[in-house]
């Protein structure tokens, strides 16, 4: 079955290689033949983009470069991805090939791959076809907000436990891993947070998260008992995620991530008192 697939795809790829795709003043051509026309629009301050027209100049299509800002984490975590946007049908094509340029070329080239852009021109009933069966952004970025829903359904599980006990944190382990919040490789320190009567009896609350990224300072990231985050502290400024808020706290009163055991009592008691963990 791997060896029809194989054949199939090579097939494919050939007959794609064998078809001359050519863009020149914005004129299309396929095999010497205009197809389509495109237009590069940048205007100051936006982000360029492409709008693709079909053989009677009516605008069909814009490819399109756009910036996801996660729903948890706001600001702190983005990602970007490729569009087609469908004019006439107030839709997108999520594009999930790592090929694509957002070109007047590389626009033409996804278009043809998917038998969009034929020798007669574009092809809407396909457009229709391929819009239909394929979701309105990549399978990354749905994946990413698929899993922000999962934190945002477990951010309020709170561990049962008397809240005037005293706290009590316990330091693990530093390795090389990827960020807790953000798509950015981290040396991190893991901490476990407990609540109780003494060290040996007491509830775990939550966990700590030190993190140095190979650019910038250190960061302190607390998650509840479920190792959800929840909060996020810079050495300057507290925040709480969903949604991204910034804590007013009087800055004398801050302690420095050079200390990170008296800075993970002093974000998670605020975190308690803010019904966050």
């Amino acid at each position: 079955m791997k060896k029809i697939i194989f054949i199939i795809f090579i097939f494919i790829s050939g007959y794609i290689n064998a078809q001359k795709i050519k863009v020149k003043k914005g004129e299309v051509f396929l095999n010497k033949k205009k197809v389509a026309s495109v237009e590069k629009i940048k205007n100051k301050g936006e982000r360029k983009y492409i709008k693709v027209f079909n053989l009677k100049n009516e605008h069909i299509l814009n490819g399109k470069y756009v910036i996801n800002e996660s729903k948890y984490f706001g600001r702190f975590n983005k990602s970007g991805y490729y569009i087609i946007e469908c004019i006439k049908q107030n839709d997108t094509i999520g594009i999930n090939y790592d090929w694509f340029a957002l070109t007047e070329k590389g626009i033409s080239k996804f278009l043809l791959k998917n038998n969009i852009l034929t020798p007669n021109g574009i092809n809407e009933e396909t457009l229709k076809k391929v819009l239909s069966q394929t979701e309105s952004v990549p399978e990354s970025i749905q994946e990413m907000r698929n899993e922000e829903k999962r934190l945002i359904e477990q951010m309020d599980d709170l561990a049962e436990r008397d809240r005037n006990k005293p706290l009590f944190v316990e330091r693990g382990k530093t390795k090389p891993v990827y960020s807790t919040y953000i798509s950015q490789s981290v040396t991190q320190t893991k901490f476990k947070i407990f609540q109780g009567e003494s060290k040996s009896n007491k509830t775990l609350i939550g966990f700590a998260y030190i993190e140095v990224p190979e650019i910038g300072g250190s960061n302190l990231i607390i998650s509840n008992h479920k190792d959800i985050p929840v909060g996020y502290f810079d050495s300057f400024k507290y925040f709480t995620f969903y949604p991204l808020t910034e804590l007013k706290m009087n800055l004398r009163d801050l302690i420095s991530l050079d200390k990170p055991i008296e800075a993970i009592y002093q974000f998670t008691q605020t975190l308690i008192d803010q019904n966050k963990i």
